[in-house]
């Protein structure tokens, strides 16, 4: 399978929602006061990145824009009329870590694990697992633009904000797609 770092659950999206439509559109009901800033400024890169928050966890657990198993945090913002993507990932131990000392037959264990329909899941170990041994988490940063054309702006919070929001989630899955998919296979690769 080619690697991507998001994909759309448009299935649970529908057969989830308690409104009988969309998950997604409720949620964006529940927090449509984080679209008041995009809408005072007229700004298409605020609304996407508003809309992108909605779309992932923690807003939404399961998420409408489900994460690479590899994807701890995405965070977009607006620059201008950019649109800034600032994405940490899992990696594997530099080498100078991979000595036993540092491995998990010693006092360090590494990234854990859940599984989810990405495969297994990593995430920030809780109070619970570290009282239980210690762990030692790599990952790097990506931050990077996004070209912010052809996202869309609703007139206002009355103008389909629902269709809007999932266009502006569709375009934005898909440039974070084309940007992260070559370093999650490298990383997926080590």
């Amino acid at each position: 399978m080619t690697d991507v770092a998001y994909r759309l659950n448009h299935d649970f999206d529908s057969t989830g929602a308690s409104d009988g439509i969309s998950r997604y559109g409720s949620y964006l009901r529940l927090n449509a006061h984080k679209f008041a800033y995009a809408f005072e400024n007229a700004n298409a890169a605020d609304f996407a990145a508003v809309a992108f928050e909605i779309a992932t966890s923690p807003i939404m657990s399961p998420a409408y824009a489900e994460a690479h198993r590899r994807i701890i945090t995405a965070r977009l913002s607006a620059y201008s009329e950019h649109l800034i993507a600032r994405v940490e990932l899992v990696t594997g131990r530099p080498e100078a870590l991979r000595a036993p000392a540092f491995r998990g037959e010693s006092r360090w264990y590494g990234w854990p694990t859940s599984a989810d329909s990405f495969g297994a899941r990593s995430y920030q170990p809780e109070s619970d697992d570290i009282v239980e041994r210690s762990y030692l988490l790599t990952s790097t940063t990506a931050s990077f633009t996004l070209p912010a054309t052809e996202l869309p702006l609703p007139a206002g919070p009355e103008d389909e904000i629902e269709l809007h929001a999932m266009h502006a989630v569709e375009i934005v899955v898909g440039r974070l797609n084309e940007v992260l998919a070559p370093l999650l296979a490298a990383l997926d690769r080590t």
